[in-house]
């Protein structure tokens, strides 16, 4: 019986092991809806992946409320009378989060006559079942993958509550079928926020909570479900009927998120609100989706620059190396923020700084000024007058940063967010008419952003610092390392279990010998004189 468990249990993890490996595939039915083909066919972007996973890096110490995120509802997505089956739906909506989405705006309504939650306007393949497991199918195939690991927002806008009464019932029930996909430990919940002064960072969510999601209402006033944040901790702008501020003010500690909601997007539109500091969302009609694919492709690297950063193969754990060996004369692996004059801010908010501003990987061994700021002084931004090359930069240490031309009281840094990005660049335009800005454009300045450590790995601070997903083994890389083992050692188990079902003949020709030695002694007299 133990043999038994035993083959049972190395069964499934050889089938783990096969999943996370990538040796087997989910086989798409060919009734697929032409509506859904370009996410369902949408390639993956290693560059992406590559620049999404760097930026989060950069704001793993911010506070959740100012890092940027972008949703999209979820009726932008799907067309009424979607018909096609629910597999290909849910592949659909894996391959929009696998793609950099942060979450979903989702409408609910409650149903009064069969006392159920589903989605409002959608027909019974798109559930709010359907929704949740692609969530919950995300998260967990892909907890092994650095890369991957991120945190989602869920916004639930109750449609019908007017004509509802929203009391504990509903709402529990409303958990429940939350509860009944998606694991418990993975939502961010009332009590880990109130264990917090104001938000986490995300560095707090992913990597000391363990968790992944959030779930919110946007209209519903309610702090009885401890699961669900009520639609106090949120602050919702249409970007249709109201006015914005630019940029965005978070008071210190708050626990508020502010949504901004857009029907009809414009790239200027959606990406000034983003680098103003304002988490988006994307709620054009789904016969629009094509033109919200286009819009996400170009608005999720606020930082990077086009097709950066030119790198390498995404294997955490292990070292590459680079294009050349240190101390040579090519090391491209740190980071350089460059300037294009040929548009002006003139203080409009919509304004699509990446256009104007943005990270290139450059040379290490290039002499560059270094941008400088007080980390204590908001928009103190400053450039260096002595050109160096990278290793000679130090974080955090004013002395070095004074010896490269920096101000008293500033360092090497690096903006962490959209909105320092368009603090930046409003401080770089009051430059336009110094020298200064011409040797920035031609030659680029040194940024707080580098991979010496290790090639495929971009972490804040100098040349020393070490990346912070090394001690992670990276997934593929240990499949391969233990699946041969993993395969001879159940084939010896698969061997024994066989033997104990099947004895070999000279198992059972000693087991007779024994046996007629035993009735032979039995039959025989004993020796010697008797008692």
């Amino acid at each position: 019986m133990n043999l038994l468990k035993l083959l049972g249990t190395w069964l499934i993890f050889l089938s783990q092991l096969l999943q996370v490996s990538g040796l087997t595939s989910v086989q798409n039915t060919s009734n697929d809806s032409t509506s859904l083909l370009p996410i369902t066919d949408a390639p993956t972007a290693r560059t992406l992946t590559y620049a999404l996973l760097s930026q989060r890096t950069i704001a793993l110490e911010q506070i959740y409320t100012d890092i940027p995120a972008i949703l999209i509802n979820i009726s932008s997505i799907f067309m009424p009378d979607y018909n096609s089956n629910s597999s290909i739906a849910e592949f659909a909506l894996s391959n929009i989060l696998a793609g950099g989405v942060d979450g979903f705006l989702i409408d609910l309504e409650y149903d009064t006559t069969n006392k159920t939650w589903r989605i409002y306007n959608q027909n019974s393949v798109i559930t709010f079942k359907l929704v949740l497991s692609a969530i919950n199918s995300f998260v967990f195939t892909n907890s092994a993958s650095i890369a991957k690991l991120r945190f989602f927002q869920i916004l639930l806008n109750v449609v019908n509550k007017d004509d509802i009464k929203i009391d504990g019932d509903i709402l529990s029930q409303l958990e429940n079928d939350i509860l009944n996909v998606i694991t418990e430990t993975k939502i961010f919940t009332q009590t880990n926020l109130k264990s917090y002064t104001g938000w986490p960072t995300l560095e707090q969510l992913l990597f000391y909570l363990y968790t992944q999601v959030s779930f919110q209402f946007v209209n519903v006033v309610t702090n009885t479900s401890n699961n669900i944040f009520g639609s106090g901790y949120l602050n919702f702008i249409d970007a249709e009927t109201q006015n914005y501020t630019c940029p965005l003010v978070n008071e210190a500690n708050s626990d508020i998120i502010t949504y901004e909601n857009f029907y009809n997007p414009t790239l200027n539109t959606f990406n000034g609100a983003i680098y103003c500091g304002y988490k988006v969302i994307i709620s054009s009609s789904y016969e629009k989706l094509n033109e919200t694919l286009q819009l996400l492709n170009v608005s999720l690297v606020w930082g990077w620059g086009l097709n950066q950063p030119t790198s390498v193969d995404l294997s955490y754990g292990e070292y590459n190396g680079f294009s050349g060996s240190y101390g040579g004369s090519s090391l491209y692996g740190c980071g350089s923020l460059n300037i294009s004059q040929s548009s002006t801010y003139d203080g409009d908010k919509d304004v699509n700084v990446n256009e104007n501003l943005w990270w290139t990987v450059a040379n290490c061994y290039d002499s560059k000024l270094c941008l400088c700021k007080n980390p204590d002084v908001k928009d103190s931004w400053a450039i260096s007058t002595t050109p160096s090359n990278y290793f000679s930069l130090r974080s955090d240490s004013e002395s070095n940063s004074v010896d490269h031309g920096c101000p008293e009281n500033t360092y090497f840094t690096v903006p962490k967010s959209p909105i320092e990005l368009l603090s930046l660049y409003k401080y770089l335009e009051t430059l336009k008419n110094d020298t200064l800005i011409n040797i920035i454009e031609e030659n680029g300045v040194w940024i707080e952003l580098n991979s010496v450590s290790l090639s495929s790995c971009w972490v804040v601070g100098d040349y020393r610092t070490t990346c912070p997903y090394a001690q992670f083994v990276n997934t593929r890389n240990f499949v391969k390392m233990v699946t041969p083992l993993v395969v001879t050692g159940g084939c010896l188990l698969i061997v024994g279990f066989l033997l104990k079902l099947k004895k070999l003949p000279v198992q059972n020709e000693n087991r007779q010998w024994k046996r007629y030695t035993k009735e032979f002694g039995l039959k025989s007299d004993p020796d010697g004189v008797p008692y």
